[in-house]
């Protein structure tokens, strides 16, 4: 006579066969880490409708929005700071005159001298962030100015409100008019953020200050570039059918 039962052995066997191709169904809507958005990387541009250089085709990156200073460009020359000599770079977003007299926050959302950034994840996206890299530096394009420069980063996911992610500053100095010092290339790591989802959005806003009390001092960033991860999740009925579809294999091997 036949054996019609299944061992326990082989029962849990399929039953993990088919919980992994559930696994791999939900694993294979997963877009490995790619770039999310790019800012500041072209020609001279009005600073009145700053776009993202490119971006990621299920995220939209709304345009910078600058509190700091009503003159800003994207520019490879500020006055007397010539960005493609001591940066070796090309274009920069210059901040000039507007952040004057000003000190980092510690924390404090800002609310002035910053400039932000908003992505927005299309419906039925998951956007998780892992990392923001620029270069960034202090100079003078007019006059002999002593000043010290930082910027603080805050991101806000979904409106739940702001908190501090990074910081770096560069010591007091003398800058005559055209010299511009490097700061340290930024890489914050920003996979301690929660993602965000169908819609969902995460702002972030870079706060800049520096002690100068004049229009000569210059804080200039190069190429933000955002980078994370886009997944799409299945249907919950999509699921539930490959789930359905396991069991219905595993009844089926036992009644043979």
């Amino acid at each position: 006579m036949k054996d019609t039962n299944i061992s326990k052995k082989s029962f849990k066997t399929l039953k993990l066969v088919a919980l992994t191709h559930v696994g791999l169904a939900v694993i294979s809507n997963t877009v490995s880490a790619a770039s999310i958005a790019l800012y500041v990387d072209g020609s001279d541009t009005s600073d009145t409708s700053i776009p993202a250089a490119s971006s990621h085709p299920n995220v939209t990156a709304g345009t910078i929005v600058n509190t700091v200073d009503s003159a800003n460009t994207i520019r490879d020359n500020f006055g007397a700071v010539d960005f493609n000599g001591p940066a070796a770079n090309t274009f920069w977003f210059a901040i000039n005159g507007g952040q004057d007299g000003t000190s980092a926050l510690g924390g404090v959302t800002p609310t002035t001298d910053y400039i932000g950034f908003t992505l927005t994840v299309d419906a039925g996206g998951v956007l998780s962030m892992t990392s923001l890299t620029f270069n960034w530096g202090y100079g003078s394009n007019q006059t002999s100015i002593t000043s010290d420069a930082g910027y603080e980063l805050y991101a806000n996911i979904d409106g739940a409100g702001f908190s501090l992610i990074e910081s770096d500053s560069i010591a007091s100095a003398t800058y005559n008019a055209g010299d511009f010092t490097l700061g340290t290339s930024a890489n914050i790591d920003l996979t301690g953020l929660a993602a965000t989802a169908d819609g969902g959005n995460i702002e972030f806003r870079l706060h800049s200050y520096t002690s100068a009390n004049n229009d000569s001092g210059v804080t200039a960033y190069e190429q933000f570039q955002f980078n994370g991860d886009v997944t799409s999740v299945p249907e919950p009925s999509s699921t539930a059918l490959l789930g359905l579809g396991g069991l219905a294999l595993i009844l089926r091997r036992r009644r043979k």
